[in-house]
């Protein structure tokens, strides 16, 4: 049975430990849900683990459907985001082999939360040599065909993480810390990061 997950920003390695084993599907037609993955993620920096947030515009309506949800540059999100990214990752051993892709999207004003995610996705999983799932076509609260895993990988829930330790560039300062973004995986592991996924999942 496929499983069904979330969009998400840069998401936990936990996310991609179903991508690597599963036929998975992204939901297109959920709610966006403030709080979660879907517009964050987290990095570990010099001074311990970030969270980097894309801000969204608020809109009057309460439930905002996720491929409508529109990001705010009311701030430059953009360049904090990468500037934190250099100082987590620039002495990683494969920062240098990812960056320019990463940064050439990061750096483009999508207008849509949802499309900036896919984007990003698609380009991480082209460089762990996996493919990119599809999109949902209708909402359903109980799915009947998918093991719905999108509320699972949530950043209140560590029961999805992977504990199975790899080399992090501060792990001498603060030990190993699990279940960062998947940046943190490729920056430290480059191609060996395939096969780390494989190993746990």
């Amino acid at each position: 049975m496929k499983v069904l997950l979330s969009t998400a920003y840069f998401p936990p390695i936990s996310y991609f430990n179903y991508l690597i084993q599963q036929d998975c599907t992204i939901e297109g037609f959920e709610n966006f849900q403030k709080q979660s993955y879907r517009n964050r993620c987290n990095i570990l920096t010099a001074n311990g683990t970030e969270q980097l947030i894309v801000p969204i515009k608020h809109h009057k309506l309460e439930f905002v459907p996720i491929q409508e949800q529109e990001i705010s540059y009311a701030e430059n999100w953009q360049i904090k985001h990468w500037r934190s990214i250099i100082s987590a990752y620039n002495h990683a051993p494969f920062f240098e082999f990812y960056k320019d892709d990463l940064n050439a999207i990061l750096m483009q004003k999508y207008l849509l939360l949802f499309e900036l995610n896919q984007s990003l996705l698609k380009l991480t999983l082209a460089n762990l040599q996996l493919n990119t799932p599809s999109i949902s076509n209708k909402w359903e609260l109980e799915p009947t065909d998918f093991i719905d895993k999108r509320n699972a990988i949530h950043p209140k829930n560590e029961n999805e993480s992977i504990s199975q330790n790899y080399h992090q560039v501060f792990s001498k300062k603060f030990g190993f810390t699990p279940n960062l973004s998947i940046l943190d995986l490729l920056f430290n592991l480059g191609p060996e990061a395939h096969l780390f996924l494989l190993k746990n999942k």
